[in-house]
């Protein structure tokens, strides 16, 4: 398979993850089963194709749990105003679902090389998702409150600690790999 290569499968891991956000993202609030869809069929060639399949699993079931959570506090600061239908009153829409899912799957991939550096996963997280979400306001799919800097500054903190446990949870599992060796 030509994925085989690295390079090629890295590749192939960004691309898919940023059709799949931008599909989430302008299509969430208002259809958003086209986003989950195209994200699902992702995950299924995903987990063909990877070989850390096993931790691959691990770390989607453990973002796509755990990172709507983090979506749902800062809704609940009032930094973030989500558009889309959601399981039930008070939770992020679906399309958050897929956007953890779609998360998941590059962090042992593509952003593998931010994720293995805590230091790096905190600048990136700090940085990154502010301007993640504020792209997505734009788009559409969700509102940032009026005290704009204040909202930004707390969602980048919060996603800098977000992506320190993350890059703590990468760590672990190259550790539990190294020691099953």
């Amino acid at each position: 398979m030509a994925l085989r290569h690295p390079r090629a499968w890295l590749l192939f891991n960004l691309v898919c993850f940023q059709a799949c956000w931008w599909a989430l993202i302008l299509t969430g609030a208002d259809a958003p089963v086209a986003g989950l869809l195209l994200t699902a069929i992702w995950a299924g060639l995903h987990l063909l194709g990877s070989d850390r399949a096993h931790a691959d699993l691990l770390v989607m079931a453990a973002l796509f749990v755990a990172g709507p959570w983090l979506d749902m506090l800062m809704a609940q600061q009032d930094w973030l105003i989500y558009r889309g239908p959601g399981p039930y009153e008070g939770a992020p829409p679906f399309w958050i679902f897929g956007l953890w899912l779609a998360f998941s799957m590059t962090v042992l991939h593509s952003l593998r090389a931010v994720c293995e550096r805590p230091w790096l996963a905190l600048v990136f997280g700090g940085l990154g998702g502010p301007l993640a979400y504020a792209t997505g306001a734009r788009f559409g799919a969700a509102e940032i409150s009026a005290n704009t800097v204040p909202a930004l500054a707390g969602i980048g903190l919060c996603w800098a600690i977000a992506m320190l446990l993350i890059s703590s949870l990468v760590r672990g599992l190259h550790q539990k790999q190294g020691e099953a060796a």
